[in-house]
């Protein structure tokens, strides 16, 4: 995770690329699976596990350098930024 994290600045589509890339895969490792296996076993509330995969994401967008809520209000910008880009619409 970098030092200083972005805040202003938008999201370029390459690191929108990077970051869906990057979660998929960390949802593929078998340590993923079976931590949210367990986690999930544990906890009824929808809300709760949901919020586990959000943490997870969270922590990916300040891996790839954006401040988690900055991070995550570029991506809620997509379908307004990038309306015509078919690839990162159907990445959503």
């Amino acid at each position: 995770k970098p030092a200083v994290l972005e805040t202003k600045a938008p999201m370029p589509r390459a690191t929108i690329i990077e970051f869906f890339d990057a979660c998929n895969a960390r949802l593929d490792l078998p340590e993923t699976c079976e931590g949210l296996l367990e986690l999930f076993s544990k906890t009824v509330q929808r809300e709760k596990r949901g919020d586990a995969i959000a943490q997870m994401q969270r922590d990916q967008l300040e891996i790839l350098g954006f401040e988690s809520k900055h991070g995550c209000a570029m991506l809620e910008r997509i379908p307004q930024d990038f309306a015509a880009d078919k690839e990162l619409q159907a990445r959503l």
